[in-house]
Formats: C-alpha cells, sequence, structure tokens
C-alpha cells in the first residue's frame, strides 16, 4: 500500500439487513475507508406499483434500475478486484446467495494472501449451516479460517499490518 492512499473496500451481505449495511458504510467512511459498493440508499421500486419481493431474489438500488442481474454482479465483482479488501456482513450468521458468490470469489484472494477478508462477526458454522441449510461446512471452515474479525476503527491498522507480512513473505 501506497503511503496517504485510501483504502477501499466492497461489503457483501444480504440486502435483508440494508439499512444495516448502510450503517456499516458510515462507519467506514467516517474512518476514512472508502467503499466501492453496494451504493449506499435503499431498494428501487417503481412507483405507483406494488412489487412482492421474494426472499432470495435480486434487490435492485436505484443506480441498478437499468441493468441486467448479471451485469450488477459483474459489475460487483469487479470493483471487488479493485478494492483493498472484502467485508461480509454476517448479521445474525445470515449469507445470501449472492454475498456467497461475492465472498467466495474473494476467497480466492484472501487464500493466496494477497487481499484479506473482514466480517462484522465471527463465522460461526453451526449456525450458517442451520440458518442456510447448507450441508457441507467445509468450505465455512475454509472461511472462518481466513476472515479477519475486527472493529472498523482499527482495521486501516489491521490492513497496513497484514500488507507488511504479505511484503516480508515474498523476500
Amino acid at each position: 500500500m501506497i503511503p496517504g492512499e485510501q483504502l477501499t473496500y466492497v461489503i457483501s451481505g444480504s440486502f435483508k439487513f440494508k439499512p444495516e449495511i448502510d450503517e456499516t458504510f458510515d462507519e467506514f467512511q467516517d474512518n476514512g475507508i472508502k467503499v466501492l459498493a453496494p451504493a449506499k440508499g435503499w431498494l428501487f421500486l417503481p412507483r405507483h406499483r406494488l412489487i412482492r419481493i421474494e426472499e432470495e431474489s435480486l434487490r435492485l438500488l436505484p443506480a441498478e434500475r437499468d441493468m441486467k442481474p448479471d451485469n450488477i454482479e459483474l459489475e460487483f465483482l469487479r470493483l471487488q478486484k479493485q478494492a483493498h479488501f472484502s467485508y461480509l456482513f454476517n448479521s445474525e450468521d445470515y449469507v445470501g446467495i449472492s454475498a456467497a458468490l461475492e465472498i467466495g470469489a474473494a476467497m480466492v484472494n484472501a487464500i493466496s494472501g494477497e487481499k484479506p477478508i473482514y466480517a462484522h462477526k465471527p463465522i460461526d458454522i453451526d449456525s450458517m449451516l442451520k440458518w442456510q441449510g447448507w450441508e457441507n461446512g467445509g468450505q465455512l471452515e475454509l472461511l472462518r479460517q481466513h476472515v479477519r474479525v475486527v472493529p472498523i476503527p482499527e482495521i486501516y491498522e489491521d490492513y497496513c499490518e497484514y500488507t507488511k507480512e504479505k511484503n516480508s513473505r515474498k523476500d
């Protein structure tokens, strides 16, 4: 990391917790860390229409309303590549389908030691298996091993230490 460079990140999490994700967005911003995605704000609902949102359906933000679902996810993954790290908002030990895809992509960089993944709270494998209905905890154990749970005000310092360790491994 270049001294004085602003840290950037993406947040992965279920939009059923979008208000809490936006609060997290604000806390990162207050600590000088810039979010690349998702945008802050609520879901797009066309006027004069009653829309029933399915639990696992894609929920659009206003800036995404003219985008196809696959393009929305591709744009997020592109920004994830640019970001210094990923942040998993795993409230109530819940990770939705899109967030699981995004964190799966981030795991490639975490396992190789290139970029860290931070999380809102520790990964509770038993709760996630029960909540998500997943049958295999192997991937969750791998995730738990590579996720860093650090209070947001301490992430900048932790990231700098992570970068120093990463650079010392290269030498």
